[in-house]
């Protein structure tokens, strides 16, 4: 989640293992950035606070919600407002297998471009894992 330019997603196919990546901004799809030009159909744009399904195809033509060993968000969710941090960890969960890990970063510090605050929680350590221990 919050795959950006899909390079992660990309490593991981060329790894041998499936990839999937969720940006919640159309823009690198639009302007077919980076490896959206290369694997867009394991690249997805959802806004990742709202309920949403990734499934996948088997054998038998039928179509199943994909499950994934390990998740990944790399700066994703100090985008993200405290209210709509619940939203974020229960795709991450409706995705995971029973045994699965979300592993993730986050940056602890304000983010304002041309005057955008593009980071909606700013906490310390500390804070995050008394919030992702919940």
């Amino acid at each position: 989640m919050g795959c950006s330019g899909g390079g992660f997603v990309r490593d991981v196919i060329d790894e041998g293992w499936l990839g999937v990546g969720v940006e919640g901004s159309d823009y690198s799809r639009k302007a077919r950035r980076a490896e959206w030009a290369t694997i867009p159909d394991n690249l997805f744009t959802y806004d990742v606070t709202k309920p949403f399904v990734l499934s996948g195809q088997d054998p038998a033509g039928i179509r199943n919600p994909l499950k994934f060993d390990v998740t990944t968000s790399w700066e994703l969710i100090e985008h993200i407002s405290e209210p709509n941090l619940e939203g974020v960890a229960e795709n991450v969960q409706r995705h995971l297998r029973p045994v699965g890990i979300w592993i993730t970063s986050v940056l602890p510090n304000q983010e304002i471009i041309n005057g955008v605050v593009l980071h909606q929680t700013v906490q310390g350590r500390e804070w995050w894992i008394k919030k992702s221990a919940l």
